[in-house]
């Protein structure tokens, strides 16, 4: 591959494998891309096919195709609290560096993780020892660690918890760094006004050209390659930015707004693998567990109180003829592919933080910023909660436990501010509600409810 060229490429699906892939990104004019190994929040891995990679091989030196990225799935985290996410972890992680061989000398990019209350200290060196299991000396793939936003528990929110990885481990020559500069413009850089001063800072800590420790070469083809158009996990959207902190230090900065634009963005393509990937349930399943009324084209439920239409052949989502929005229709997705599980509601209240997430203080400070589209519209919200069939409580100036589904209620709570105390918006969920959806796909729902008490699109 020239090191004279630049590579511009997308996420493409997975689907068919990778000749499948090569022709897609071929087809809008890519010379590269990235794809992810298996589900992006499951563990169903991408079929390997000797044959398909060796015509793939074949072809991709024909036409002068770059290095490819492989992508982790995000529910891989090798610094989580519980010793079967830390299992899932290395399974995942060594199987997908073996699969990596059918393609040699590719990236394997991934989240660090998240120490989930065990303090970051515990939290690198958890992703060390992981990275110290399943490198290999004969191995061709170069594992690259993604810059993180910092949000929660997240370990990679600045550069010198990257390079405090990588000194630990031994087989370093086979690491490098993912610059995405959304996540590091989000945990504080001033990508927007000063991105010299950032990346002099990079090349600091970590090395533009390979100068860290004693590894040649072993964070610059991530970081060029990056800069050249690699980092493209970012969706085709503006960007209205929250206060921006300082890194590490976790306080607000001014505010400014971005314009972010891709070929093809992540959540597109995490709508259409989510779509795909519902379809392969039982749908008769869901229909007889969740009461739904359906017929043969489609499955018919309410979205907050909003009749939704999902079609049964294509997986697709309106409501009044409109195609829902990837909030939404991801929640959907996840709740329903959840019949199989017979999930029950518990009856009892709990916050998202109670759930055992890691990022429920990061959510709030994101909804914190948008309070003032709720202020001094209390008897509008109340009147719109009662539209979707919500049922009023005490607490709270509006509160009322709403149906997000017919068959799954969340309670929403809002407080408005005074002199005194600023005003606040609270969602509950039921204590099983990680019986019926991931802990991502809360703020998924969140981020729904909290639009349509806005008034704001959804993302489509």
């Amino acid at each position: 591959m020239s090191t004279d060229t630049l590579y511009l490429g997308y996420h493409v699906s997975a689907s068919g494998g990778y000749m499948a892939m090569g022709r897609r990104a071929a087809a809008l004019g890519a010379n590269t891309f990235a794809f992810f190994t298996r589900n992006p929040r499951g563990g169903a891995a991408l079929k390997a096919d000797g044959e398909d990679a060796a015509a793939f091989r074949a072809w991709a030196a024909e036409t002068g195709l770059g290095t490819l990225v492989a992508h982790a799935p995000y529910t891989l985290n090798p610094a989580g609290e519980k010793e079967k996410v830390r299992e899932f972890a290395l399974l995942a992680f060594t199987e997908d560096l073996q699969r990596m061989e059918l393609t040699p000398r590719s990236f394997y990019n991934f989240h660090p993780g998240s120490h989930v209350g065990q303090g970051m200290e515990a939290g690198v060196g958890l992703i060390a020892e992981l990275l110290n299991r399943v490198l290999r000396p004969e191995m061709t793939t170069t594992v690259l660690l993604e810059t993180m936003a910092g949000k929660g528990s997240e370990v990679g929110g600045c550069f010198e918890e990257l390079r405090e990885i990588m000194d630990r481990v031994e087989l370093a020559d086979h690491l490098g760094v993912c610059f995405d500069t959304c996540h590091t413009w989000d945990a504080g850089y001033d990508l927007e006004g000063a991105p010299d001063g950032v990346f002099t800072q990079f090349d600091r800590v970590i090395g533009l050209r390979g100068s860290w420790r004693r590894r040649p070469s072993c964070a610059w083809p991530a970081m060029r390659r990056c800069r050249a158009g690699l980092s493209f996990l970012r969706p085709p959207t503006t960007m209205r930015a929250t206060p921006r902190r300082s890194p590490g230090s976790g306080r607000p900065g001014k505010q400014s707004i971005i314009e972010v634009t891709a070929m093809a963005g992540n959540y597109q393509m995490l709508y259409d693998q989510s779509r795909r990937h519902f379809l392969t349930f039982d749908q008769r399943e869901m229909i007889s567990w969740y009461g739904l009324d359906h017929d043969d084209e489609a499955i018919y439920f309410h979205l907050l109180g909003e009749r939704a239409r999902l079609d049964r052949a294509e997986g697709y989502i309106t409501c009044g003829g409109r195609r829902v929005g990837f909030d939404e229709a991801c929640a959907a997705y996840d709740v329903l592919s959840r019949a199989e599980k017979k999930p029950r509601l518990s009856g009892r209240w709990v916050s998202i933080t109670d759930l055992g997430g890691n990022t429920a203080s990061y959510h709030a400070e994101k909804l914190t910023s948008r309070l003032r589209a709720l202020e001094g519209r209390t008897e509008e919200l109340r009147a719109l909660c009662r539209s979707w069939g919500g049922t009023e409580q005490r607490q709270g100036d509006v509160s009322f436990v709403v149906p997000l589904f017919d068959f799954f209620p969340v309670w929403v709570q809002f407080w408005e501010g005074d002199e005194e105390f600023p005003s606040r918006f609270s969602c509950l969920w039921d204590a099983n509600t990680l019986d019926f959806m991931f802990y991502e796909t809360t703020w998924y729902a969140r981020g729904y409810l909290f639009n349509r008490l806005t008034g704001e699109e959804g993302r489509a």
